[in-house]
């Protein structure tokens, strides 16, 4: 862990694996591929969330309503 994480050491496997990414994409043979896989990544993190923000909705309408209903239960009429 410290190994990939040290800022200071210019051989970290991290910065060997973006130096291996950016040189190929300066050749143009894979800079397609990768943004492609960015791009998918994305989406599909664009999607998890989505799905996300929906059930916590859900989750609160639900729990809004219980509450709604138990206050008017109080309430005097």
């Amino acid at each position: 862990m410290r190994e990939a994480c040290s800022i200071g050491d210019r051989t970290s496997p991290l910065r060997r694996c973006s130096r291996r990414s950016t040189s190929s994409c300066r050749r143009g043979t894979e800079c397609e591929s990768v943004l492609d896989d960015l791009v998918g990544r994305l989406e599909r993190y664009a999607i998890s969330l989505e799905t996300l923000v929906e059930e916590r909705t859900a989750d609160y309408l639900e729990q809004k309503r219980k509450a709604e209903d138990l206050l008017y239960q109080l309430l005097p009429k």
